[in-house]
C-alpha cells in the first residue's frame, strides 16, 4: 500500500510540475525571481532522487521474468538464491503472483521456487495461501491446472488442504489411476495425471480406495495396465505398505486389520515385481 501511494503521489507531482511550473514558462515569457528559481530547482532535484530510488524498489513483474526463465538454474541452491532477493514484506504477494501464473513456467522450476519461497513464509501466509489452492482444486476440472497447483506446496502440507478439494482431488487421482495404461509401441501413457502426483500418495485419506484401484490394475489380462502401475505407481505404494506404516494404520483403525488380510497379496509380491 505505501508503495502504490509513493508511486501515485509522484506520478501526481510530476503531472503538477508540468502544469504549474513547465507549460506556464514554455507558453508564456515568465521571470522567476532567483530565490523561487533555487526554490523550484531544488524541488525537481528531490524529484528526481525520488524517481532514482523508485528504480531500485522491488518489482513483482520484472521478478516473474527470473522465475519463469528459460535458463533458470535446476538447481535448489539457485532457487534459494532467487527468493533470498524478495524483500520479506512482499514474499507473500510474490508467491499469490507467480502462483496465479504457473502454468507459464517449467514446472520442475516451479516446483523449486515455491519449495524455496515457503521455507520464508509465515505460518500464517502458508495458511492463506493454501486456502488460494483450495479454492482452486475444489473448482477446477483442468488436470493441468491440478498438476501444477500440486507442486506449489510442500507434500508435507497436503492435510492442510480445505478436505473436500484434498479428497476431491485424491478421487481424480485415483480415477486416473484407474484410467492407466502404457504402450510399447508408443510413448502416450493414458491416466497421465496421476503419474504427476505419486508423491502424495503417502498423504492420502483414500488409502484404502487407492490400493483397492492398484490391486485391481495387477490383477487385469492386460499388461498395459499392469506394465502402468508397476512403471509409475508401485513404488509410492510399497512405501505405505512398510510394516512401520501398516502397524501405524492399525493403531488408527482397527477395521483396517481386515483390510490388509484381504489385499496381503500386494505385500507378498513385493520382492517379486522388483526383481
Amino acid at each position: 500500500e505505501t508503495d502504490r501511494n509513493i508511486q501515485e503521489g509522484t506520478g501526481n507531482i510530476l503531472r503538477g510540475l508540468y502544469q504549474l511550473i513547465r507549460n506556464p514558462r514554455h507558453h508564456n515569457k515568465i521571470k522567476d525571481e532567483e530565490n523561487d528559481a533555487i526554490e523550484i530547482i531544488m524541488f525537481i532535484q528531490y524529484m528526481i532522487s525520488v524517481i532514482d530510488k523508485s528504480k531500485l524498489k522491488f518489482e513483482i513483474e520484472d521478478f516473474k521474468g527470473i522465475v519463469f526463465d528459460k535458463e533458470f538454474v535446476e538447481d535448489e541452491k539457485y532457487s534459494d538464491i532467487v527468493v533470498e532477493r524478495i524483500p520479506k514484506r512482499r514474499i507473500y504477494d510474490v508467491a499469490v503472483e507467480i502462483y496465479h501464473s504457473k502454468d507459464k513456467g517449467n514446472i520442475y522450476n516451479i516446483q523449486r521456487f515455491f519449495n524455496s519461497i515457503s521455507q520464508r513464509m509465515s505460518d500464517g501466509e502458508i495458511k492463506d495461501f493454501l486456502q488460494i489452492i483450495s479454492s482452486d482444486l475444489l473448482k477446477t476440472n483442468s488436470d493441468k491446472e491440478r498438476k501444477y497447483a500440486l507442486r506449489c506446496f510442500p507434500v508435507e502440507r497436503w492435510k492442510e488442504i480445505d478436505e473436500i478439494a484434498r479428497l476431491r482431488t485424491e478421487n481424480r487421482i485415483i480415477k486416473s489411476i484407474k484410467e492407466g495404461k502404457t504402450y510399447a509401441e508408443k510413448d502416450s501413457v493414458d491416466g497421465w495425471f496421476a503419474t504427476w502426483c505419486t508423491s502424495l500418495i503417502s498423504e492420502f485419506s483414500l488409502k484404502k480406495e487407492l490400493i483397492n484401484a492398484v490391486s485391481d490394475k495387477l490383477n487385469s489380462d492386460d499388461f498395459a495396465e499392469v506394465s502402468y502401475c508397476i512403471k509409475f505407481i508401485l513404488d509410492e505404494i510399497w512405501k505405505i505398505l512398510e510394516d512401520e506404516k501398516i502397524a501405524s494404520f492399525l493403531n488408527e483403525d482397527n477395521g483396517f486389520t481386515n483390510y490388509l488380510h484381504e489385499y496381503s497379496h500386494l505385500i507378498t509380491i513385493k520382492d517379486e515385481i522388483k526383481r
